[in-house]
């Protein structure tokens, strides 16, 4: 019963998890409690468990890439074309209209 496909977790780290518990739950049934037929409860009990092993345990997909957490209140500083960071801000040159221009 403890290797039936429908039952048992999909991962490795999974059955490994399942095999555990299914052996410790069964030396507890049988040393604590009265019944010597602890297998059996030992694998209902993790049967009970396997969609939340299989939750815990799922692997990452091929090519995953964790994204990148925003930082708060950081802005990225702007770069210049000598490839320095600028703190400064530059000044603005007004621009004079074309009639003030011609006028001159």
């Amino acid at each position: 019963m403890a290797t039936d496909y429908v039952t048992v977790p999909l991962t490795n780290k999974g059955k490994l998890i399942f095999a555990f518990g299914c052996g410790f739950l069964t030396v507890s049934i049988r040393v604590f409690g009265g019944m010597p037929e602890g297998v059996a409860f030992s694998i209902l009990l993790m049967n009970a468990f396997t969609p939340l092993i299989d939750r815990y345990t799922i692997p990452k997909p091929l090519g995953y890439i964790k994204p990148e957490k925003k930082k708060k209140g950081k802005k990225p500083k702007e770069e210049t074309k000598e490839g320095k960071k600028s703190t400064t801000k530059k000044p603005v040159k007004k621009t004079t209209s074309k009639k003030k221009e011609m006028k001159k």
